[in-house]
């Protein structure tokens, strides 16, 4: 933490130098001297007011040192000054007897000296309050040694809580009266004290009450630092309302006539502030007794090479005074290290203390997390949360994914305060609250998807991503089962440097023989990340986090690597499924082909009816593959071949002649379900038969014959088979018509070209077989069978 110190414009005092007390107006307020102040002459101050602050908390003992920020100069319309923060003070004198201590009007120089008097070390040139203690009844009163003229009171309104305010004195005490010296007694009311911090200042009364500690002080800080009234003294505790009573006061050891006091007062507030990395940018807080975790460590004293040499803060510092390298340049008491940032949401219960109900304040906690590490905090990557009381309060993050996420070691930084509009800045000065940066880990996230071609296919999978991060706020198990095309893992954060396995199994009812299965990683700019392993399980580093230790700057150089996306593709291989069909008969068939298409029959039972074959897996997708039916049974002819289901533009090409179909690459894609329909059809011949009884006109009966009834005449059967196919077992069959008498034994002579056509039995063959129906031998293709029979006309 550092101080704030309040400055006014110049003005010399006059030349009566007098010593004021002031006496803190709060519960548990003291003073205590710091440094050394001179009373010089000058001329009496007007009247002024001056505000201050309420205890809230009180703190004994000796007091580190403190980066401090110093008031501005005063604002005489309002009796009011401001610091860089923008929190004011404003004073408030009230009447007393016999005077009323009052401030000068336009206010004047502090000229505080020597500067060792002072700590923090202050500007000892700057304007701020100048005050006057009037002398009782126009120095016509004795007041006896160690004694006091009452003169009023001072009250200092704080427009936010502050914790032990150091206020800095120049010129108290000075020199007139019979009893040569005068110094004002400044009472810290409502049992606050003070700590003296330096300088040429002395408490009594308990430390409750506050003097210039020489009992013969001079009236400049340019007098020997033993006996000017210049220095530092702390009030202890934790105000926003500070009334101190204000005496004339003796500080001689013999009664006699004192005169008016004039003195000069900055007040400087204890700072904290921000310790990441300086390319985040200045935090700073006041010490309001509002903290992040129970206490505030105030930070050391500021360098010497803040702005004028000085130690205050005039104007907020372009870069934090507290800037390391990995944020350790201050002491964090809300959290001793930030949990590791994992996937999705990260949240922090953080807890608040020191809590008060203040006017016009909007109390408010907010948080940053520099996700994409590029050395700044962004209004994206910040959580806020209203404060409305002691305890934990939770700040809740949407972890990004893509740009604005990289993995490695970041910072985080919180604030706290009573002005939302402050503390929602992740840069700048606050009038209250707290800051606290911490170093925070950005692990590395990979995810597994699943792809499936084509993407209808209804392959379930189980996917795997290990070994996840056990440490991590909100992580992933890395475990997903009976997941289809698009399914995913979703990110899983990894450790640092380690081998990760990204690997499937089939899930419910799939099969990956079915498949041909690949896995392939890509970082965020598509680059391809090498792979160890091979098919379903494959293996790669996680990224390693550079440079070892935290940078002064994340370095981002290995941003890509933050996510890795690996795809596990599940092509299912082509199938392919022979369908045979029959016409005209029945019967066995073989097939057999290219690319994994296995030998394999087909018999078919009803005629016209199509029996389908195995379906089989091809080997290769994209393939050329060629189907091929076994030469056929005798009788039968490939009538033609069919082929659906091929793929996107693919083209199936038949061959009849020698019984097989050619699928190009395209038919055969991945997903493919191809059905070829191979139609046999079974051959039958054309048999003519004709009937004559005057076979030497022709074969056939001629038109107008005529018959004498009782004749006997000898009719001719011929039987051709005009092809294509030989025919075996054809029946002939002849039921003598009205008026011929056949008797039944008559016999029927039977004759073929070439020979063989005509039945093996009976024999003989009578007229009553013929009239039953007689079955030929084989008829083959241009084969003439001749029967012959008597009959008698009647």
């Amino acid at each position: 933490m550092r101080s704030q110190q309040n400055t006014v414009p110049r003005q010399r005092l006059g030349e009566h130098a007098h010593a004021i007390v002031f006496a803190a107006g709060q519960d548990g307020a003291t003073i205590s001297s710091i440094g050394r102040l001179r009373i010089g002459p000058g001329p009496r101050f007007a009247p002024r007011a001056l505000a201050w602050l309420s205890a809230l908390l009180v703190l004994g003992g000796a007091l580190p040192v403190s980066a401090s920020e110093q008031n501005d100069a005063v604002d005489t319309a309002l009796n009011r000054v401001s610091y860089a923060s923008l929190l004011t003070v404003t004073a408030v004198s009230s009447g007393g007897t016999p005077g009323t201590t009052s401030t000068n009007v336009g206010a004047a120089a502090f000229d505080g000296n020597p500067p060792t008097a002072y700590d923090p070390r202050i500007n000892l040139g700057s304007n701020t309050f100048n005050f006057m203690t009037p002398s009782p009844s126009g120095s016509t009163v004795n007041v006896v040694g160690g004694g006091q003229e009452a003169a009023g009171s001072l009250t200092f309104n704080f427009s936010r809580p502050v914790v032990n305010p150091r206020f800095h004195f120049a010129r108290l005490g000075g020199t007139g009266g019979s009893a040569g010296n005068s110094t004002t007694f400044l009472t810290a009311t409502g049992g606050a004290t003070w700590t003296v911090i330096g300088g040429a200042l002395s408490t009594t009364l308990g430390n409750t009450r506050l003097r210039a500690s020489s009992t013969a002080p001079s009236v400049t800080c340019t007098d020997p630092a033993s006996t000017s009234g210049c220095g530092t003294a702390q009030l202890n505790g934790s105000f926003t309302s500070v009334a101190l009573n204000i005496g004339l006061g003796n500080p001689t050891t013999f009664t006699g006539t004192i005169t008016a006091d004039g003195y000069g007062v900055t007040i400087t507030v204890d700072e904290d502030f921000s310790d990441a990395p300086t390319s985040y940018g200045m935090a700073g807080h006041v010490n309001s007794g509002l903290t992040l975790g129970a206490s505030l460590s105030i930070d050391p004293t500021l360098p010497l090479t803040i702005p004028n040499g000085t130690a205050y803060i005039a104007t907020p510092p372009a870069t934090s005074p507290r800037a390391s390298t990995n944020a350790a340049g201050d002491t964090d008491n809300a959290f001793a290290s930030l949990p590791i940032v994992g996937v999705g949401s990260y949240s922090l219960s953080v807890p608040v203390a020191g809590f008060q109900t203040v006017a016009g304040a909007t109390p408010q906690l907010c948080g940053w997390i520099d996700f994409n590490r590029n050395g700044s905090f962004e209004t994206g990557e910040r959580a806020c949360a209203g404060v409305t009381g002691n305890g934990n309060v939770a700040l809740n993050w949407t972890i990004p994914t893509g740009a604005t996420y990289v993995a490695g070691e970041s910072y985080a930084r919180l604030r706290l305060g009573y002005t939302t509009s402050q503390v929602q800045s992740a840069t700048g000065l606050a009038d209250s609250g707290e800051v606290e940066d911490y170093p925070i880990t950005l692990l590395p996230r990979v995810r597994l998807t699943k792809a499936l071609v084509p993407t209808s296919d209804p392959g379930l999978f189980n996917l795997s991503v290990v070994p996840p991060s056990a440490t991590a706020v909100q992580t992933n198990t890395g475990a997903v089962a009976n997941v289809g095309h698009g399914g995913t893992t979703d990110w899983v954060p990894m450790p640092f440097g380690t081998l990760i396995t990204v690997s499937e199994t089939a899930g419910t009812g799939t099969s990956l023989s079915n498949y041909t299965s690949s896995i392939a990683c890509t970082d965020r700019s598509g680059a391809t990340v090498p792979l160890g392993a091979a098919g379903t399980t494959r293996t790669f580093f996680s990224l390693i986090s550079a440079p070892v230790g935290p940078p002064t700057t994340p370095n981002t150089a290995n941003a890509n690597l933050s996510e890795i996306s690996c795809t596990a593709t599940n092509a299912r291989l082509p199938t392919l499924q022979v369908v045979k069909v029959t016409q005209n008969g029945v019967g066995t068939f073989s097939f057999g082909g290219s690319n994994g298409i296995a030998n394999h029959d087909i018999t078919t039972v009803t005629a016209g009816t199509g029996v389908a074959g195995p379906v089989q897996v091809l080997t290769a997708a994209s393939t050329a593959t060629t189907v091929t039916e076994a030469p056929l049974p005798a009788g039968y002819l490939l009538g033609g071949i069919s082929c659906s289901g091929l793929g996107a533009g693919g083209n199936a090409t038949v061959d009849l002649p020698n019984r097989s179909v050619s699928l190009d690459a395209a038919a055969t894609a991945s997903g493919s379900a191809i059905v070829c329909t191979f139609t046999n059809i079974a051959q039958v011949a054309d048999l003519a038969i004709t009937k004559t009884n005057t076979p030497l006109a022709g074969d056939n009966d001629q038109a107008n014959d005529t018959l004498v009834r009782g004749a006997i005449t000898q009719y001719t059967l011929r039987v051709t088979n005009n092809g294509p196919v030989s025919v075996t077992g054809a029946v002939v069959r002849d039921t003598p018509g009205a008026g011929l008498n056949c008797p039944s034994g008559n016999l029927v002579s039977c004759s073929s070209v070439p020979a063989g056509a005509c039945p093996g039995a009976p024999s003989p063959i009578l007229m009553s077989d013929l009239t039953a129906g007689v079955p030929l031998g084989t008829l083959s293709v241009g084969t003439v069978a001749t029967l012959t029979f008597s009959c008698t006309v009647l």
